[in-house]
């Protein structure tokens, strides 16, 4: 058995004769009511107005980068990882940021971009260390 998320980069695709010797299933990502049901449970409430805000602009911004307009789709766990880290610490900026690491090259720029410009924050202050 193996696995691999849609649009991986770094992957190569299978010659036939290694793709004949094994069955294929295709499981994409969550529908977005089940993906937001899951991010809205990591609260440890129910989530203000602007936390619910948080959820959908995370839920956007994992549609855009899994339509393969980034080498890198964001994956559920990538949004629960933020999620998560934004309750424990209660620092969006910093939650954010760790998502940076997800991109490479000219990706990291765009990404970055997006982020600063849907969030309102400044990704170029945050210290993840130190």
């Amino acid at each position: 058995m193996g696995t691999m998320n849609p649009n991986y980069t770094g992957t190569y695709n299978l010659n036939e004769d290694m793709r004949s010797r094994f069955e294929f299933v295709e499981v994409n990502y969550m529908g977005i009511e089940q993906e937001r049901d899951l991010l809205t449970r990591q609260f440890p409430s129910k989530p203000n107005a602007q936390e619910r805000q948080f959820i959908d602009h995370l839920l956007n911004l994992a549609r855009e980068t899994r339509s393969g307009q980034l080498e890198y789709g964001l994956s559920t766990r990538d949004l629960v990882q933020v999620v998560r880290n934004f309750v424990r610490t209660g620092n969006l900026d910093a939650a954010l940021k760790l998502l940076e690491g997800k991109f490479e090259g000219e990706n990291v720029k765009n990404f970055r971009t997006r982020i600063m410009s849907t969030f309102r924050i400044n990704l170029d202050t945050v210290r993840l260390y130190g």
